[in-house]
């Protein structure tokens, strides 16, 4: 087990965003959470990264877990390059690494500076981020989002490899249906 969620609740100011949440992420694990807007899928996912606290219940992870985020709207450092963006969150991220997920995901000139790119941009230099990281647990908010059909087929193709476990937020129906086991 890499996380287990038991009766997770939370509210903002006070209205409830989640209650009475539980659930188990195992290894290799592949889950889709979907749900309206505003039903607390983006706030479950900072809950399992550990950017944000339940109010109520316990979330247990295993000692030295690995998580990597990729958020639905990520923050990067406007004077770094693209390059330098994502090699500075990966210390050890080979240089060709980087640059082959990055190209796949549409960036080609990587000497841009992250303050020069379009919404869609940073969202693909943030996926590149999250999946050059080291990992055994996958947070993904809308990976599918500004990316067009080739960079999706390779998404996709690269999640069904990988051995670690994945849980994303999607309204990609074709996406999620191809990718993952369990949905919630």
């Amino acid at each position: 087990m890499l996380i287990s969620a038991e009766h997770v609740s939370k509210k903002y100011a006070l209205k409830p965003i989640l209650q009475d949440v539980s659930f188990s992420i195992e290894e290799r694990d592949k889950i889709a959470l979907v749900g309206i807007n505003g039903t607390g899928k983006s706030t479950l996912l900072k809950i399992l990264s550990g950017k944000e606290q339940c109010d109520e219940g316990t979330l247990l992870k295993k000692r030295d877990l690995r998580i990597s985020v990729l958020e639905q709207d990520p923050i990067l450092h406007d004077e770094a390059t693209i390059l330098q963006e994502v090699l500075q969150h990966g210390k050890d991220v080979a240089e060709y690494e980087a640059k082959s997920i990055l190209t796949r995901l549409g960036m080609k000139d990587l000497s841009l500076t992250c303050k020069h790119l379009s919404g869609g941009q940073k969202k693909r230099v943030a996926l590149a981020k999250a999946l050059l990281q080291p990992y055994d647990l996958l947070l993904l908010d809308e990976p599918t989002n500004h990316l067009d059909v080739e960079m999706i087929a390779w998404l996709e193709q690269y999640l069904q490899k990988s051995t670690a476990a994945v849980f994303m937020v999607t309204h990609d129906r074709y996406f999620m249906e191809r990718i993952c086991q369990r949905m919630f």
